[in-house]
């Protein structure tokens, strides 16, 4: 894994490298839990999103935080055309009493649905850091190729906390079950286990939720220092609940871009990475860390490595598409897309050339 390269082929500099976690060689990092920090707990966010689902009904929503079985998400209903092979469903107006939450201007009447899939989103990735938590064996499972233990514990901790939930689940791990569902989340619990094996602090869950009119809400956590992504259709991107935005970089000879796999050739930017972690690469795009982000792999990437990301740097203002131009959305275990992302257009069709091919100009 390259961590910096600079504007010269093979020109290696580590100065701008992230910190390991530990100075202790044989640690590894461990995700940030609730109570080293102000993060709610798992237990707290589906007590929360059984607030906001009993605030749609109605209902009252003094719930426990504790021994709370994860509240269903099965009651939205819609109609019209399906894009991405979902049943053709659009979200219910909202009917109950929303006072728990403020709707923010724009937002429509679907916003507590939103929200409740957003909480089942967070709460999701913190039962993940809690179970990476108590992890001792980082290394690979001997399962399937290129799957650590870090990968089995991650998506069984998700499938804990989605399962019920009464959503489909597409998972990198696991597979798609209940693609017939009304909401389907796509996951890949941990993005970068090799980054992790190796205690490189750029890891993280993705977490998507898709409905009938495409992305609806997405989760992007570093499992090591906790940061976190989060985005809605239509409603913005944050990074820390911070709204974030993309860099105004149109020109590739002066942008920072970001690669998955090993370019052709040196193609005229300023400076290149390669960091290991799809999902926080174009994260890093939408909050303007990096330019562009585009994917060199022979395979090209899954639909749980991008979708998380993709929603945010979407959201954010940023620009993503495939190579080939084929849709991003597609509920498949056998979707693979070459993306090229930027926070331009201009920027983003000179990425798009560079990686077909023609002449850098």
């Amino acid at each position: 894994m390259v961590l910096q390269v600079g504007d010269e082929p093979g020109y290696i500099d580590d100065s701008h490298a992230a910190p390991l976690l530990s100075s202790n060689a044989n640690s590894l990092p461990r995700p940030i839990m609730t109570g080293c920090d102000d993060r709610p707990s798992w237990w707290q966010r589906r007590a929360r999103l059984a607030a906001c689902l009993s605030a749609r009904q109605g209902m009252p929503v003094g719930l426990p935080a504790r021994r709370l079985e994860p509240p269903a998400l099965t009651q939205f209903t819609s109609s019209g055309h399906c894009p991405v092979g979902l049943p053709a469903r659009r979200l219910e107006p909202l009917t109950g009493h929303a006072s728990c939450l403020p709707i923010p201007a724009g937002y429509g009447a679907g916003f507590v649905e939103v929200i409740a899939v957003l909480e089942l989103l967070k709460a999701c990735a913190q039962a993940i850091a809690e179970a990476l938590g108590d992890l001792d064996d980082w290394g690979l499972a001997g399962t399937t190729e290129g799957q650590h233990w870090s990968d089995l514990a991650a998506d069984a901790a998700a499938l804990e906390v989605l399962a019920p939930a009464g959503v489909g689940i597409l998972s990198e791990e696991s597979g798609l079950r209940d693609p017939g569902r009304r909401i389907v989340v796509i996951i890949d619990p941990l993005d970068g286990s090799t980054n992790a094996a190796r205690r490189l602090p750029w890891y993280a869950t993705s977490l998507c939720a898709v409905d009938a009119d495409g992305p609806l809400a997405a989760v992007v956590v570093n499992q090591a220092t906790g940061v976190t992504y989060e985005a809605t259709r239509g409603g913005g991107a944050r990074r820390d609940g911070r709204t974030i935005s993309v860099s105004s970089a149109t020109e590739l000879g002066q942008a920072l871009v970001v690669v998955n796999g090993l370019p052709d050739r040196h193609w005229g930017w300023a400076q290149y990475r390669s960091l290991g972690a799809a999902a926080l690469d174009l994260c890093a795009v939408a909050d303007g860390s990096v330019d562009g982000y585009v994917d060199c792999s022979p395979d090209g990437l899954g639909l749980w490595d991008y979708s998380g990301g993709m929603l945010v740097l979407s959201e954010a203002g940023g620009v993503v598409a495939d190579l080939r131009q084929e849709p991003l959305l597609e509920l498949s275990t056998d979707c693979r897309r070459s993306l090229v992302a930027a926070s331009t257009a201009q920027l983003q069709g000179a990425l798009a050339r560079a990686r077909s091919g023609e002449p850098v100009l």
